[in-house]
């Protein structure tokens, strides 16, 4: 498979957006990961701004990622989607690997990552600490009663 990775743009907002819903469906936690995602394809903020993998033409996943506001060489991954069809391929990986290094080009010192501790986002827990994300810390009951949220750490610049 030969993929080629860009910025998401205007353009990619359908393809985006679509496979945005195939990948969350009616998750609770969905809205939040999506607004991120509306967010990257229509503002012109650094705050929130989207990385696709295309194979040929075909949109395969992403990731949304930014700066975060008010803070000082802070940088912040949102969401990672890859289409079912071609996971574990290494597109995952490959995508926090633009965000970071997206992210450190712009002067961040460190990403973060925050996950709610819903059992079908285990993969993607295990997909950050894969690829250099430490806890950092743990808020219990965040996202409803019996829902935590676990915070992830990337220092940049050295792994």
């Amino acid at each position: 498979m030969s993929v080629t990775f860009r910025p998401l743009a205007t353009p990619d907002a359908t393809a985006a957006r679509a496979l945005a819903d195939a990948l969350l469906g009616d998750a609770p936690y969905a809205d939040a990961m999506l607004a991120a995602l509306n967010e990257a394809l229509t503002s012109a903020s650094d705050e929130y701004r989207a990385i696709g993998v295309h194979d040929r033409n075909t949109l395969i996943g992403f990731v949304v990622l930014g700066d975060t506001a008010g803070a000082v060489g802070a940088g912040r991954i949102y969401a990672v989607g890859v289409d079912a069809t071609t996971r574990r391929r290494g597109i995952g990986s490959a995508l926090i690997e633009a965000a970071c290094a997206d992210l450190e080009s712009r002067g961040a010192r460190f990403a973060v990552i925050e996950l709610p501790e819903e059992p079908d986002l285990a993969a993607g827990l295990a997909l950050a600490r894969a690829a250099g994300f430490r806890e950092e810390g743990r808020v219990g009951d965040y996202t409803r009663d019996g829902v935590g949220l676990v915070l992830l750490r990337r220092d940049l610049g050295r792994r």
